[in-house]
């Protein structure tokens, strides 16, 4: 499911039928609201469902999630989520 918001897709996002939460910009929306704002995003955006409409939307959707790479809220959320995962030392002073 893509977040209206970041543009994140995880099925993860919708774990209750009705409710939708992003993995990572947390944004807490009723799914069809979500799915509301998605589908205003691609009709403003040009998104048709014709002949090459899909590969042209996927072409949008590498390039928003680049362009979403290089922002400033993206680094900071990259940012929280690489503190977790390094390894913290037991003892920060030693043994001596």
């Amino acid at each position: 499911m893509t977040c209206s918001s970041c543009s994140y897709v995880d099925e993860e996002n919708r774990r209750v039928r009705d409710q939708f939460e992003c993995r990572v910009c947390r944004k807490n929306l009723h799914a069809d609201v979500n799915a509301a704002r998605n589908l205003k995003e691609r009709f403003l955006a040009g998104w048709a469902v014709s002949r090459g409409g899909k590969e042209q939307a996927l072409r949008r959707q590498v390039n928003v999630s680049i362009a979403n790479l290089s922002s400033a809220r993206y680094r900071s959320l990259w940012s929280k989520g690489a503190q977790l995962t390094r390894p913290k030392p037991l003892f920060s002073g030693g043994f001596g």
